[in-house]
């Protein structure tokens, strides 16, 4: 893997702004969410995951992380640089409210030359 990241002390790569060889990038808000799941992936974990996607259904195939799913909340803005689709993607991804085993995904596509602003919160 080939990727660059801001790091925090004792935090993952993956967890602020990150890029990889692939030409994804992306930066994180944590999103405190109400429902937290016990032996569920930790947010932490599966943006790390991210920095060995290759494209955009690789980086949904990583978020939603089937046959477990998200264990606390976090928003992610990110972007395939050499994607033909030339999207943004803001995605919120939370535990799963019906005890899925896959991360709950509430994705929004930004398309070029269109603004979006995400807070530290759920928008949707």
């Amino acid at each position: 893997e080939h990727f660059m990241s801001l790091c925090y002390a004792g935090h993952l790569p993956g967890y602020t702004m990150s890029h990889n060889h692939h030409g994804l990038v992306f930066s994180i808000n944590t999103i405190s969410a109400e429902l937290l799941r016990s032996g569920k992936t930790p947010r932490h974990f599966i943006t790390r995951a991210l920095l060995a996607t290759s494209n955009v259904d690789d980086a949904f195939r990583v978020l939603t992380d089937a046959g477990v799913g998200a264990a606390d909340a976090c928003s992610i803005n990110f972007s395939f640089l050499g994607d033909p689709r030339q999207m943004f993607y803001n995605v919120e991804m939370a535990p799963s409210p019906e005890r899925k085993n896959e991360s709950h995904l509430s994705i929004k596509e930004v398309p070029m030359g269109a603004c979006n602003f995400h807070v530290n919160q759920f928008d949707r």
